[in-house]
């Protein structure tokens, strides 16, 4: 078709602005992403309400090195696949907080409404050194919004698709209060297709309510004192039940800019998730809390460092709902880590290195060393060699299965990988800008279901490498933008493709102003991708937008997905949405002066 035949043969992706963008999750403190040896993507806030995306899903589906599988509608469970990794091998992060549940290791972000955040960092590759487990792939942080006025969105789409959020605050970002609340309601359409193993020719809904306060405080010249809290509630309708999801995640932050040589970091962090489908009789139950503490060194024009200390205590289990536990645990984590960093004229080098003490399994160290050469204004390269790992989940550890069989293992060791990565940056006037890089990341001691009562035990291997190109440019009127991606994520011992991810994926997004209005228009190509009966088919996507401002404080949203109506499968017996319309309406009030 024309757009898999003009997508895949050229390269590109959402680039970064023309102003540098400052990110803090590959190094844990602010720094512009030009100047770090790692391959970063910063959404800012202005990105996410020109995409008109509805919900996480929509915005991240067209980021390079990013797969994403949904088996239904919104709502309905999303893995996340980082350059070929697993779901529970990305961590995820909300202003810091590990969100992820301690029993299946993954973040459900199906109820995370996009009214309420700011921003996005996407770090691709390991990042254990930095961060601990969980970070094979690489690290998704959102950061909450902290609203400073009023603030009204409505939304409607196909489907009975119905959102509504408003928002409050007061001050500024050194003394200031925020309320955020929102709701989404969807009729949806059947979950599954007649192929799949329950279809039932129903509408699946979902449901979901957010609440999120933030608070911030200077308490004198150097101290400052923050506060966020986030609840949310979802209901998810599949085709023999639903599910009843319940997140709670806080944090409490002190933060000191003693002087230019040094500054530090006191946060408090606690999550919760609860998981109940009665149709099954099943409950799960998530709780973790932490402390971090972090401090940064400049020692002179040359040198920094930094220092840092964590603990984490995990509880959680599983219960049949009404009648007894099935299994209840815990467990707690003690870290260290440091990191050190030179710029040496136009080189910078890094290294870092953390010990991880778990009470549940062997202690863990992983490191990481980085090398960036701005070679000139225009290009620049770096390389980077980094381990991860991830500690086993309590499904995994403590699960005793059914009749025996599928059950969990007490002696399971981490996962660890070693990962490479060679990556550039090259600007040009006639050109634009360009980005490429090359990666391999190689895994052992993955976990697996196997043997006679298929138990979990440390037996696979796996591989994922790839290259991703992107590219930005302005041309006359039109801003362009693009990414490619081809990997090769495989089981080592099988020889086979990873379900579920493309061993192709391209982006190409283009955006002019006609008259009063914005006019953006992406397309998407995905290739074939390995699934359980044989292999899912290609497709091609089209979406368009027309957005306006109506007056100062009033915005207005246009949008067609899936424009050419395509019949396209995330995950076999699963259904995707055809040609929808959208349309949102904004409302800001100025903030004061």
């Amino acid at each position: 078709m024309l757009i898999s035949s003009l997508l895949f043969g050229g390269a590109a992706a959402l680039a970064q602005s023309a102003v540098d963008p400052v990110e803090v999750t590959a190094s844990r403190w602010p720094r512009t992403v030009a100047t770090q040896a790692a391959s970063i993507s910063v959404i800012e806030r202005a990105e996410i309400e020109r995409s008109g995306a509805t919900d996480l899903f929509d915005l991240l589906r067209t980021q390079a090195g990013v797969d994403l599988a949904r088996t239904g509608g919104p709502g309905s469970s999303t893995s996340l696949f980082l350059r070929g990794s697993n779901s529970n091998q990305v961590l995820f992060l909300i202003d810091g907080v590990r969100v992820s549940s301690v029993n299946t290791g993954a973040y459900a972000f199906e109820l995370l409404s996009l009214d309420s955040v700011e921003r996005i960092e996407i770090v691709r590759g390991p990042r254990a050194a930095a961060w601990g487990s969980d970070a094979i792939g690489g690290v998704v942080q959102v950061f909450t919004r902290a609203p400073r006025s009023a603030e009204l969105a409505l939304r409607a789409a196909r489907y009975d698709d119905a959102q509504i959020s408003a928002a409050y605050g007061l001050g500024d970002a050194e003394r200031g209060l925020g309320l955020r609340l929102s709701r989404r309601d969807v009729g949806g359409y059947s979950a599954q297709t007649p192929e799949g193993f329950s279809y039932d020719p129903d509408r699946d809904g979902f449901e979901r309510e957010h609440l999120g306060l933030d608070a911030s405080w200077r308490l004198n010249a150097d101290w400052q004192l923050r506060a966020s809290a986030e609840r949310r509630l979802g209901e998810v309708a599949f085709d023999r039940g639903e599910s009843e999801i319940d997140q709670d995640h806080a944090r409490i932050s002190a933060e000191q800019d003693g002087s230019a040589a040094y500054a530090q970091r006191l946060q408090w962090t606690y999550a919760t998730e609860s998981l109940r489908t009665p149709a099954f009789l099943q409950g799960f139950d998530s709780r973790r809390r932490g402390l971090d503490w972090l401090l940064r060194a400049d020692f002179d024009s040359r040198w920094d460092a930094q220092l840092g200390l964590s603990y984490l205590d995990e509880r959680g289990g599983n219960r049949l709902l009404g009648i007894a536990p099935v299994y209840r645990a815990s467990r707690q984590q003690r870290a260290a880590f440091v990191q050190v960093g030179g710029d040496f004229d136009a080189h910078r080098l890094e290294a870092a290195w953390r010990h991880e003490d778990w009470s549940t399994v062997s202690p863990e160290a992983s490191g990481q060393f980085a090398w960036h050469w701005q070679t000139s204004a225009a290009f620049r390269v770096y390389a980077q060699w980094g381990q991860g790992y991830r500690a086993p989940n309590f499904n995994e550890l403590y699960s005793p299965g059914f009749d025996g069989l599928f059950a969990g293992n007490p002696a399971l060791s981490p996962e660890r990988s070693h990962s490479t990565e060679v990556g550039s940056e090259w600007q040009s006037e006639s050109f634009g800008t360009w980005q490429a890089r090359v990666y391999r990341n190689r895994v052992r001691d993955l976990i697996d279901f196997s043997g006679p009562l298929f138990q979990a035990r440390n037996i696979r291997r796996s591989r994922q490498e790839g290259l991703e190109l992107e590219w930005q440019q302005q041309i006359g009127a039109w801003q362009w933008s693009g990414n490619f991606s081809l990997q090769d994520p495989r089981n080592l011992d099988s020889g086979e493709r990873l379900l579920r991810r493309p061993v192709r994926k391209a982006a190409l997004e283009a955006e002019r102003q006609i008259g009063v209005w914005d006019f953006v228009l992406r397309a998407q190509a995905v290739s074939e991708r390995a699934e359980f009966g044989g292999e899912l088919a290609a497709y091609q996507l089209l979406d368009l937008r027309l957005g306006r401002d109506l007056g100062e404080a009033w915005h207005l949203d246009l949008g067609v997905d899936n424009l050419l109506d395509e019949d396209y499968q995330l995950a076999r017996g699963f259904a995707t949405a055809g040609r929808s319309w959208r349309i949102g309406l904004r409302w800001r009030a100025p903030v004061a002066d």
